[in-house]
Order: C-alpha cells, then structure tokens, then sequence
C-alpha cells in the first residue's frame, strides 16, 4: 500500500522509474474512514442503527486507519525522494456511495 510505504521501498520504486510520475487521489478523511468502516461492521453482522457510539468507536479509531488518512505525511515522505514536479494530485470530495 502506497500510504504507509517505507522510505526504502519509495527509492526503490525511484531508483527502478526516476522518471516516473505519481498521481495522489485522496478522499476527504471522513469518507475513507467510513468506507473502511461499514465491511468491518457488516462482517462482524452488527446492527449499526443499534450500536452504541463506543461499540462503533471500536471500528473507527483504529491505528492504521488513521496513518491511512494522514495524507500530508504520505505525501511528503514521496515528496522526500520524487521531485515534485513528477507528482500531482486531486483531492474528491463528497459522498462516495
């Protein structure tokens, strides 16, 4: 996954394409956190309407998926090995169902 890459696998991928240009298409945090979210809670088959707010708590403050969503830090370790003129982004707002 290219957000939690380590520096070593990023000049790696750099040394393999120095020419290669990246593109970044976040979502607002709020909806990948959600979108990660609901599969967690209808595996586990949890009635969502009936959970309480720290039942829920349990699904979404989750380690990683806040290092998921911690879009300037996946950034700038890229922008520490890839000149920035080879990337670019867009950030999409919204709902996404």
């Amino acid at each position: 996954n290219y957000t939690l890459m380590s520096l070593t696998n990023i000049r790696q991928i750099h040394a393999a394409y120095p020419e290669a240009r990246l593109f970044f298409n976040v979502r607002h945090p709020a909806d990948r956190v959600w979108s990660r979210c609901r599969p967690l809670i209808h595996d586990a088959r949890l009635d969502l309407d009936s959970m309480s707010l720290e039942a829920l708590g349990h699904f979404v403050f989750r380690p990683n998926d806040f290092a998921f969503g911690d879009y300037a830090a996946v950034l700038a370790r890229w922008l520490s090995v890839f000149p920035r003129e080879q990337v670019s982004g867009h950030h999409r707002c919204g709902p996404t169902d």
